[in-house]
């Protein structure tokens, strides 16, 4: 009980005496159930036994077993069977002392989700040149305390000796790692309190007992040379290097995004990486083809069995929690990561890690003007977005979705792009979904920034101003609503782009009248060194206007 570990019977006690006082896991076997014969197998894909603790477990090829020659009576290294168990009708006992590999017994332990104080010390290492002494003093207890007789004679399998290791050593050994320099004698001294035999010639030879598992190579004497001298006797330097070190260019970047959006009023925020598999099936925008989440083995929790696919629902959590809290007006972001893999049943399952940018907004947002503060919307959300483009480099486009996702509002939604393939979305949460979560007119928006990341950002040019005036042409035409507005805006500046310095739209108009069409009035900016005639501004408007009509079948409205 002092080691806490429950009371049992006499027999059981000692052999758990036995494994505190030596490291060595015993087991007893219930001889008269047992029988004569004793078989050390692996397991079988599917096979099923029942533990001590009275749980059916199911198995599998990995895993040692040990039998009576047909069915189980111990997974090797973790823990007996019911079927053999020592009870108060026991009479005659087997008692078995086994070294098991430490990857094998933590692989089978953490399987199964079965931790004992057995696989605890086959994990660790357990001495082998101890297994036949601590049998023998179990054997010397059980005929002491339990009244027992013991057989003559020990049968065993295998290697019952191992030498001890054998390390060499020299004094520049211990300065070239620790670079301090330790007289010969005193190195000695703390090897041999350690326990360990040293012979003195051109250099020290170490015998270490097997005892000792974590020592292995001449670094592992140098440490604990190191640990008894006395840490706060080495020298303090710094390490050398032949250059400085620098950020990686993803780092750079992340680095800027996280400056930048804190600078126009956003809150960090950090989240945990593992969620409940229903957050993870939503606000699927970004969701790879065939990704498929990847969950742990022995999750603590149901609300966090899975690795992430996505940002959004955490950011979600953290709105419910401050809003609950009279905490309305947010503006937060976060830079995560989201883990999926894309494996079908014909391939091995490949993993993925990808670094995504999400951001959430409610109430009002500060806009840094005399303290004023404006109710967040669309356009204000993705102007954020369009400032930390021109911070990266970099140019974002925004189209309307082909399909939606039923948690976002069908008509406040959009796909962004960068290079012509979606890396995000911009979104306000769909008002059934955000009354169901206590939340107030909510936009989010989701980037994974895998590219955006190893993307140099382009080389500014600057230019003198241009002493000429600029000239400004307002033209309107009448669409159809599906066209997209910032495509027909890319269509204009494309006309010239050396001449057309900025393209704005400054209205919109729908009515019952114009049925499915609409009137979208843009400003035109001609910028140039050299003076603009009327006739290169109206040669310019005239192929505008053409583009207009033959690409988008556009009216310009007079």
């Amino acid at each position: 009980m002092a080691s806490g570990i429950r009371p049992i019977n006499n027999v059981v006690d000692i052999t758990n005496y036995i494994l505190m006082l030596f490291g060595q896991p015993l087991h007893a076997f219930d001889q008269d159930v047992l029988g004569g014969k004793i078989v050390v197998r692996d397991a079988k894909d599917g096979e099923e036994v029942v533990t001590l603790d009275d749980i059916k477990r199911t198995l599998n090829s990995q895993d040692i077993v040990i039998t009576d020659g047909s069915e189980v009576t111990c997974i090797g290294g973790v823990m007996g069977c019911a079927n053999t168990e020592v009870t108060d009708n026991t009479k005659n006992i087997v008692l078995e002392a086994a070294i098991f590999d430490p990857l094998s017994v933590r692989k089978t332990s953490s399987k199964l989700g079965l931790r004992s104080e057995s696989s605890t010390r086959f994990e660790r290492g357990v001495d082998l040149n101890q297994t036949v002494e601590a049998l023998n003093y179990a054997t010397f207890l059980l005929e002491k305390y339990a009244g027992g007789e013991a057989l003559a004679g020990v049968l065993s399998v295998g290697v019952q000796h191992i030498d001890d290791k054998t390390i060499e050593l020299s004094p520049s050994d211990v300065e070239a790692y620790l670079g301090i320099k330790i007289e010969e004698e005193k190195i000695v001294d703390i090897l041999t309190s350690l326990g360990f035999e040293v012979e003195s010639g051109k250099q020290l030879t170490v015998k270490v007992p097997n005892r000792r598992l974590d020592i292995s190579i001449k670094a592992d004497l140098i440490e604990e040379i190191a640990r008894l001298y006395g840490y706060q006797n080495l020298a303090s330097t710094l390490p050398k290097q032949s250059q400085l070190g620098e950020l990686t260019l993803s780092q750079k970047r992340l680095k800027l995004i996280r400056h930048t959006l804190a600078s126009l009023g956003l809150n960090e925020v950090n989240t945990y990486a593992l969620v409940s598999s229903e957050e993870n099936n939503l606000f699927t925008t970004l969701k790879p083809k065939n990704a498929k989440p990847i969950s742990l083995l022995h999750p603590m929790s149901e609300e966090h069995a899975e690795l992430r696919m996505g940002l959004i629902p955490s950011l979600i959590e953290v709105a419910k929690y401050n809003t609950a809290r009279k905490l309305t007006d947010l503006a937060l972001f976060e830079l995560g990561s989201r883990y999926y893999t894309d494996g079908t049943e014909t391939d091995i399952d490949v993993s993925h890690e990808e670094v995504v940018l999400a951001g959430l907004f409610s109430g009002k947002f500060d806009n840094l003007s005399w303290g004023q503060k404006h109710n967040v919307d669309f356009y204000s959300v993705k102007g954020i977005l369009e400032n930390l483009e021109k911070h990266l480099g970099i140019t974002l486009k925004y189209q309307k979705m082909d399909s939606v996702d039923p948690l976002l509002h069908p008509g406040r939604s959009a796909v962004i792009k960068f290079q012509n393939e979606v890396i995000g979305y911009l979104a306000s949460l769909h008002p059934a979904y955000a009354k169901a979560n206590d939340l107030e007119d909510t936009y989010i928006f989701e980037i994974v920034l895998t590219k955006i990341l190893n993307q140099k950002a382009t080389t500014i040019k600057f230019a003198p101003m241009s002493n000429k005036p600029v000239v400004v042409r307002d033209l309107a035409f009448v669409m159809e609503r599906s066209v997209p507005v910032g495509e027909v805006m890319e269509a204009i500046a494309r006309v010239d782009r050396n001449l057309i310095s900025k393209v704005e739209v400054f209205d919109i108009y729908e009515s019952v009248l114009l049925g499915s069409k609409r009137s979208v009035a843009f400003t035109i900016y001609f910028e140039s060194d050299e003076a603009l005639t009327d006739e290169i501004i109206n040669a310019k408007i005239n192929k505008i206007i053409e583009i207009a009509q033959t690409k988008y079948q556009a009216m310009l409205r007079m």
